[in-house]
């Protein structure tokens, strides 16, 4: 039953939009985070737009850290922060801004494809109202580096509107060259968007008004959005090959049963936005209980009951596979990323599309009484709100967010090793200390954490302890990872300082064997031959470290 509203849609959806601009503009004040520092505030390519074929043929993070990572090629994302960082350099307000402007676009779109798809301006204005104020959103807008997943969603909706218009309007053909064109900027935004032919083709089987046509005749429509995504991931592999991250510890396969478990978490934080947090407790998705076995043949049985109930609105039905269809790239996480790194609210931006719609449609539509339905949806709309409010001063700084993510969950590895320099870099060093100590309490066998705490033993002046860190380290590690070879080089300094010069040489050679081609490793151990008399083999270094720093240069060169 529709709403009866003594404001109009239009005035509605105006004044949501007015209500989310308030909410987040409190964000224009906070600072760049986590990802914003290498994407943005260090990142050399969006400097200058001379640096388009750059973009073209790189990934969004330098290879060469050291550390294990998927590959993100996302150019069009890219070349979104280099069209702001043209604009506003590194002036932060107006980076905070253009995302909010973004999701205000989206949540436009959403009223859009709402009204298309269910000629109800009620349901429309309703859905994309809840969109607009879900509280998991903060991350994806608040949060700068996260605007890729608005970008990828602002163009599947304009991807599907023209789409629409072409196959249902029957006006010019452009909507449809419209549609491949915002479906291949989706699919060059984000990874998700390679599930942009699959929406398409769920509206072709079961959405459109008109059935004329066999089902591949009409799904034939959506073969060059299909072209599109095989070009992307053709490209992709020409350009890194088939890497497709570290993956979980357990490997591939025996992570399959995880995937029940990651999908119960992101509905719950759909369905039940309280407590929300950056990270969660990987225990969420790492083990099976009763309840979570219930909870799993409640989703099931909901989801038959919905698609029973509306056999006759294919849009409602549509919405449905579109959450099906999108939630494929976040559960397919547990094949690329550690899972301590499985669950981010942001994975469920372009979920919530089809999931606020769908809850619109349910507010509105279902067999309630007038009142209820009016009452039912001021309350999940100041429910929405109230936690909006309250998630946005989250990602005020970095120790904030880490803090709150650790009330959470408490023992996501990634969370405890990154809040202890959150503090450090703010000046709070004791604190800092001590919450590296707590990680070892935790990981005592962990090499990363003995590292960790002895940098920061390092930094504090405190050597000969952080000598002592070093070598567990030494001992904690037999194979040729880069903490090791960290590991290596401080003691090699820490012996040549202390006219240990034979210790240190046979430090430095075991870190050079492991990686030849870091800086400052052969221009050490020359210094330490040179101490030792050997003044032959340190000419040799000195060159190579000469070298190495010519190919470097050279590199960086080519790629301005």
């Amino acid at each position: 039953m529709a709403l009866q509203w003594r404001l109009d849609p239009g005035r509605t959806l105006l004044g949501a939009i007015i209500i989310t601009a308030v909410l987040y503009c409190r964000d224009l004040q906070y600072d760049f985070l986590l990802d914003d520092i290498p994407l943005i505030l260090l990142n050399q390519t969006i400097s200058s737009w001379r640096n388009w074929k750059a973009v073209l043929v790189n990934q969004i993070f330098p290879l060469d850290t050291g550390i294990p990572m998927a590959i993100h090629y996302r150019p069009v994302y890219v070349f979104w922060l280099m069209l702001n960082h043209q604009l506003f350099g590194g002036v932060l307000p107006w980076w905070h801004m253009t995302s909010l402007l973004l999701h205000l676009l989206a949540v436009f779109l959403v009223y859009r494809t709402g009204l298309l798809l269910f000629k109800r301006p009620w349901t429309a204005t309703l859905g994309a109202l809840l969109f607009a104020l879900h509280p998991i959103h903060p991350e994806s807008v608040t949060y700068v580096s996260a605007s890729t997943d608005i970008l990828v969603t602002v163009f599947f909706l304009g991807s599907f509107l023209t789409y629409y218009r072409f196959r249902e309007e029957k006006i010019s053909p452009v909507y449809w060259a419209a549609s491949i064109v915002f479906g291949a900027l989706a699919v060059f935004s984000k990874e998700t968007g390679v599930m942009v032919p699959l929406a398409l083709l769920a509206f072709e089987l079961i959405g459109r008004t008109e059935d004329a046509g066999t089902i591949w005749k009409r799904a034939l429509w959506t073969a060059p959005h299909f072209a599109t995504v095989a070009a992307y991931l053709g490209i992709r592999t020409l350009l890194f090959g088939r890497n497709f991250g570290p993956g979980p510890a357990g490997g591939h396969f025996s992570e399959i049963a995880k995937i029940p478990l990651v999908l119960l978490a992101y509905l719950r934080t759909l369905v039940w936005p309280v407590h929300l947090s950056f990270y969660y407790p990987s225990e969420w998705v790492l083990y099976w209980t009763p309840f979570k076995a219930f909870a799993l043949a409640v989703v099931a049985i909901g989801a038959a009951t919905l698609w029973r109930l509306y056999r006759g609105d294919a849009g409602s039905r549509l919405q449905m596979l579109w959450v099906a269809v999108f939630c494929i790239p976040p559960l397919a996480t547990v094949f690329a990323f550690p899972d301590a790194d499985w669950v981010h609210d942001r994975h469920m931006y372009l979920v919530s599309v089809p999931f606020c719609l769908l809850l619109g449609c349910l507010l509105t539509d279902f067999r309630l009484s007038t009142a209820a339905t009016r009452i039912a949806s001021c309350c999940v709309t100041a429910i929405f709100v109230a936690s909006t409010f309250v998630q946005v001063p989250r990602f005020s700084d970095e120790v904030t967010l880490y803090r709150e993510s650790l009330q959470i969950a408490p023992r996501n590895e990634i969370a405890r090793r990154f809040y202890p320099w959150a503090l450090w870099n703010v000046g709070k060093r004791e604190e800092g200390l001590q919450e590296l100590k707590t990680n070892l309490e935790l990981w005592p066998d962990s090499p990363v954490d003995h590292a960790s705490y002895a940098d920061a033993l390092d930094q504090s002046g405190r050597r000969d302890e952080a000598a002592s860190e070093y070598r567990k380290v030494i001992g904690l590690t037999h194979d040729r990872t880069r903490i090791r070879v960290l590991a290596l080089y401080h003691l090699a300094i820490f012996d040549s300082e202390n006219g240990k010069f034979a210790e240190a040489e046979s430090y430095l050679r075991e870190a050079i064997q492991i990686e030849s081609h870091t800086l400052n490793y052969h221009g050490t151990l020359a210094v330490v031959l040179r101490q030792e008399g050997k003044s032959q083999e340190a000419d040799e270094q000195l060159r190579a470290e000469l070298n190495l720093k010519q190919q470097l240069l050279s590199k960086s060169k080519a790629v301005r």
